[in-house]
């Protein structure tokens, strides 16, 4: 199984990726529950003779399908001190469905928003406005991650204020 770990894929002096992959042990849990759940379905309109099935079938894969794609939902973010921009795609099940772009010089800093046992990588904005990477989980790897983005942003904006000089 690939690892689920949010991480930095690519880092340079001008450029840092990170990715916060799909929650591969959240998605098995999702599928577990579900063919359990449409087991006992079936098995109980079996043994109570109906045979409409059709309604718990098209139910049980409605549920699937919310279930995995919220869990097998993926972000890169892509900060680059060369177009001084940082860009936030989101994909669900593979499919991109949103792309973000923002100027580098609204991101004050990466960090962790800690709720009711759940985490989530965040990206602090000027005027509050906040950019979550990944999901609330407990995926691991959000603590080193922000802390090498907050590393890259210190050692870029030195690097960019000495370019801009010459």
């Amino acid at each position: 199984m690939p690892s689920s770990s949010i991480r930095v894929t690519e880092q340079s002096g001008s450029r840092l990726t990170v990715l916060a992959p799909a929650y591969y042990p959240a998605a098995i849990a999702v599928l577990s529950m579900v063919l359990l759940a449409l087991l006992v379905f079936f098995l109980i309109s079996l043994l109570s003779g109906h045979r409409r099935t059709s309604g718990v079938l098209l139910g049980a894969l409605f549920i699937l399908l919310v279930g995995v794609g919220i869990t097998l939902r993926s972000t890169i973010a892509v900060f680059d001190f060369s177009t001084e921009t940082f860009q936030v795609e989101s994909s669900l099940a593979g499919i991109t469905w949103r792309v973000h772009s923002y100027p580098l010089s609204r991101l004050e800093h990466a960090g962790i928003q800690r709720g009711r046992g759940t985490e989530r990588l965040i990206l602090q904005l000027t005027g509050g406005e906040l950019v979550v990477i990944g999901g609330s989980t407990s995926q691991p790897g959000r603590d080193a991650t922000a802390q090498a983005i907050n590393d890259f942003l210190a050692r870029g904006g030195k690097a960019l204020e000495e370019f801009r000089k010459n």
